[in-house]
């Protein structure tokens, strides 16, 4: 399926969802257990984001580490930042902004 106008990307991500992985390695005959004898030979998802690890389950403000570059690229893993960019900051989803949304919250 191809977008009418160049360079826009369908639906919320930019990579396939498990789902789709599953129905594209079905719709070709790849099996689940054969070697891998390239790198693209089969395909794969890799999650957008994870969670931080942390020993209690309360999130504290005044705990927050020194900013870290998260990806070397700064850009959006998603298409719909945009949506979400007055949410960059709120402490319940600030890993996953960071992670998710670099770009368009300025996390880069």
């Amino acid at each position: 399926m191809l977008p009418k106008q160049k360079a826009a990307t369908i639906g919320n991500a930019k990579d396939f969802s498990e789902v789709d992985l599953a129905k594209i390695n079905r719709m070709y005959g790849c099996l689940q257990s054969k070697e891998i004898s390239a790198p693209f030979a089969r395909a794969r998802s890799s999650p957008f984001f994870h969670p931080p690890h942390k020993d209690s389950e309360h999130f504290d403000s005044l705990e927050l580490e020194p900013m870290k570059k998260i990806t070397q690229i700064c850009e959006d893993k998603i298409t719909v930042c945009w949506w979400t960019a007055d949410r960059c900051r709120v402490p319940a989803i600030h890993h996953m902004m960071r992670a998710l949304c670099p770009k368009t919250c300025r996390f880069c």
